[in-house]
C-alpha cells in the first residue's frame, strides 16, 4: 500500500527562462532584388529570459539568499508576524514561508506564506522587492486550498518582470497578477490548472479532471500549452501518466512531476502509473521517465533504471541538456541524466525532497535534505559526473527549499 505523507510541505516554483511577450515587434528592413527595401521583423524578445542570476531558500520565517548568485547571503524578506491574515496561528501552525520563485531580473520574489488548517494547507501569495525587502500581499480574495501536504510544487510562474501567473487549484482558472497596477486578471480557457511554468508566450500547465475517491480516483494527468499573448490553447493537451487519490488519502490527490526546458522546445515528465488497491482503501504507483517535443511528440525513454513509487519532483537543467530527480522514493531518491535517454547517475546519500533547483552553469543542483519544513534543515549540492554512483554535499546549513535563477 502507498504510504501517505502527513503535513508536509515541499514546493518550489521552477522558474523559467522565457516568457510572455509583451513588446511588439520591431521592424528593420532588407533590399529585394530590384533595390526596394523590404520590412522584416524583429524576433520578441523572450520576457523571461533571465537578466539576472539568484539563489535563494528558506531560514526562520524569512527568504534568505544571494543576488546576484555570487553576493554573500542575505535576509531578503521583511515579513513581520503576526501577518493578520486568515486563520493565522489558528491550529497552532506558525506561517512561513515555502514556495517562492525568482522574477527573470531577479528584483521580485513572488512568496506563499502557508499554514496548515485541518486537512489543508492555505497559500496567501505576497511579493517581496529584492532590493528594499518590502512584502506585498497580492490581492486574492480567499487564501490558495490545497489538500496536498507535498504537492502542488509550482502555485507561481513569472510571465515576465512585473507579471506573475498564479494557480489557485482544481475550481478555478489561472490568475495573472500586474504588479505595477495591482491587479488580478482571470485567464479565460485555464480551468482546472493545478501548477506551471511559462517559456517565452507560452503557459504551459497541468491539470487532472474528473478525479473522484469513489467513481474516478484514477484519471489522466494533462499538460496544456496557452499562447499568453492571445489567450487561447495551443495544440491538444498532452497525456503524461496519471493522477489519483484513494480512500484513505484525506482529499490528496498524487501525479508524476513535469518540466519545460528554458526554450520551451522539450518537456520531460515522470510518467506514474497509478493502481487503487483493496477495494479503494490504498494505492500503487510505478514510474517511467521520458522526454518529448513541446507537443509531446518524439517521446524517449530517459533515466534507465530509475524506480519510484511515489511522485518525484523533476527540473530540466538551464542549458536544456540535463534532467534533475529529487525525492524519487524509496531511497536513494535523487538522480540525474541527459535529456537525450543516457546513463542515469544515482546520487546514494544525502536523499532530496525539494523541488531541484539548478546551478547556472549546469553542472550541479540543489535540494532540501528533510522532509518537512524545519529550522534545522540543510540544503545538499550534487554535481554531475560520469560515474553512475555519487555523494552530494552539504552547501547550505541551515536553510530549506532552495530556489535558483537562471
Amino acid at each position: 500500500m502507498r504510504r501517505h505523507r502527513h503535513g508536509l510541505i515541499r514546493l518550489v516554483l521552477l522558474l523559467g527562462c522565457c516568457a510572455l511577450p509583451l513588446f511588439a515587434c520591431g521592424i528593420g528592413s532588407t533590399t529585394s532584388p530590384g533595390g526596394a527595401a523590404v520590412p522584416t521583423a524583429t524576433p520578441i524578445p523572450c520576457a523571461t529570459a533571465a537578466t539576472g542570476s539568484a539563489l535563494v531558500w528558506i531560514h526562520a520565517q524569512q527568504v534568505v539568499g544571494r543576488i546576484p548568485a555570487s553576493a554573500a547571503t542575505a535576509t531578503l524578506s521583511n515579513f513581520v508576524y503576526p501577518l493578520g491574515i486568515q486563520d493565522e496561528n489558528a491550529v497552532g501552525n506558525a506561517p512561513t514561508p515555502t514556495i517562492t520563485t525568482v522574477s527573470p531580473d531577479a528584483r521580485h520574489l513572488a512568496v506563499a506564506i502557508t499554514q496548515y488548517v485541518p486537512f489543508s494547507a492555505e497559500f496567501n501569495p505576497y511579493i517581496v522587492d529584492t532590493s528594499t525587502h518590502v512584502v506585498t500581499k497580492v490581492p486574492l480574495a480567499h487564501p490558495i486550498t490545497n489538500a496536498q501536504s507535498d504537492q502542488p510544487q509550482r502555485l507561481f510562474a513569472w510571465a515576465d518582470n512585473h507579471t506573475l501567473i498564479i494557480f489557485s487549484g482544481a475550481s478555478s482558472p489561472a490568475q495573472s497578477y500586474d504588479l505595477t497596477t495591482n491587479s488580478l486578471t482571470t485567464l479565460a480557457g485555464t480551468e482546472g490548472a493545478i501548477e506551471g511554468v511559462v517559456r517565452c508566450s507560452t503557459l504551459f500547465y497541468m491539470t487532472y479532471t474528473g478525479i473522484n475517491v469513489s467513481s474516478s480516483p484514477v484519471v489522466p494527468e494533462l499538460i496544456h500549452r496557452y499562447d499568453l499573448a492571445s489567450h487561447t490553447a495551443i495544440g491538444a493537451p498532452i497525456t503524461i501518466g496519471t493522477a489519483g487519490t484513494w480512500g484513505g488519502a484525506e482529499g490528496e490527490i498524487f501525479y508524476g512531476g513535469w518540466d519545460v526546458s528554458a526554450d520551451g522546445a522539450h518537456i520531460a515528465y515522470q510518467s506514474l502509473a497509478s493502481t487503487v488497491t483493496g477495494s479503494g482503501s490504498g494505492m500503487t504507483q510505478s514510474s517511467h521517465w521520458y522526454a518529448a517535443n513541446a507537443d509531446g511528440s518524439s517521446a524517449v525513454s530517459i533515466l534507465p533504471s530509475l524506480t519510484s513509487n511515489d511522485p518525484a519532483y523533476l527540473a530540466v537543467s538551464p542549458d536544456g541538456s540535463q534532467v534533475a530527480v529529487t525525492s524519487a522514493d524509496p531511497a536513494p531518491n535523487v538522480a540525474s541524466g541527459p535529456m537525450s535517454g543516457g546513463a542515469t547517475r544515482f546520487y546514494d546519500s544525502p536523499n532530496g525532497f525539494s523541488h531541484p533547483a539548478w546551478r547556472a552553469d549546469s553542472q550541479a543542483f540543489y535540494a532540501s535534505k528533510l522532509q518537512y519544513i524545519d529550522a534545522s534543515d540543510t540544503i545538499a549540492q550534487f554535481l554531475l559526473g560520469a560515474g553512475a554512483h555519487a555523494t552530494g554535499s552539504t552547501a547550505i546549513s541551515p536553510g530549506d527549499m532552495p530556489v535558483s535563477l537562471p
